[in-house]
């Protein structure tokens, strides 16, 4: 994990050209080890690999915590000592952030089609579409916890629909809305799913979350400027 002020500079311009800007802290986290872009993050410990999504392991609960990581590889178990791995992480990322008035999170995802996986002769099954603004929506009279966390929805057909935002504000909503972003308010109670929004949301900060998809260069940066260029305004940002 690193951390970034306004004075330091980084091969990722983006989130630093938004600070430069609008004042405020960066901070990245640097996982892959052989170089490739991944979101989930992987250790090893006692001869078995782990791996869990960076935004799931925001919460009081320890057992949303232990289901959010997974045996990667091995034939080791979700055990206490793996959850506090975990757990350390995520408190040390959020001792930087739990000063914060408002956050700004920039997230990339990968948003694959649905498909047909085979594995061995006789193990096949469907892999769902992965995660996308579509993901909010109801489908099938089936809820999932995204859909159970969202109050309301604004969606624009023009936009890919893995270019969206999450906001736990409804001034926020109504502005990005208005702006023609597609963008998820959550609602008042939403699931504890681990989520960073969610654990923010509790504590009372404000948070704001891009979402686009990886390799379409600068999509996050373009929306998070173009969203704190606005939110400045209505929050009484400081104005460099």
């Amino acid at each position: 994990m690193r951390m970034y002020t306004k004075t330091n500079p980084h091969p990722w311009q983006q989130g630093i050209a938004i600070i430069e800007k609008y004042g405020g802290k960066l901070l990245t986290l640097e996982h892959s080890t052989d170089g490739t872009k991944n979101r989930n993050i992987t250790f090893n410990l006692h001869g078995t690999t782990y791996q869990f999504d960076p935004n799931r392991i925001y919460t009081h609960n320890d057992a949303v915590l232990s289901n959010s990581i997974k045996v990667a590889r091995g034939k080791g178990a979700v055990t206490a000592e793996v959850s506090n791995i975990v757990k350390n992480l995520s408190t040390q990322i959020w001792d930087e952030l739990k000063s914060s008035t408002q956050i700004i999170a920039l997230h990339n995802n990968k948003n694959l089609p649905a498909s047909y996986k085979t594995k061995w002769i006789f193990w096949k099954h469907i892999e769902p579409e992965s995660y996308s603004i579509k993901s909010y929506i109801k489908s099938h009279d089936q809820s999932s916890d995204s859909n159970k966390s969202c109050s309301d929805i604004y969606i624009n057909p023009e936009i890919n629909n893995s270019e969206f935002f999450i906001v736990t504000k409804k001034i926020d909503f109504d502005l990005l809305v208005k702006k023609r972003y597609t963008v998820v308010l959550q609602n008042a109670h939403p699931v504890d799913d681990g989520s960073m929004s969610v654990y923010a949301a509790s504590a009372g900060i404000r948070y704001i979350n891009s979402e686009a998809k990886m390799g379409r260069g600068g999509h996050p940066a373009w929306h998070a400027r173009a969203a704190v260029g606005r939110w400045r305004v209505i929050s009484g940002w400081p104005k460099c």
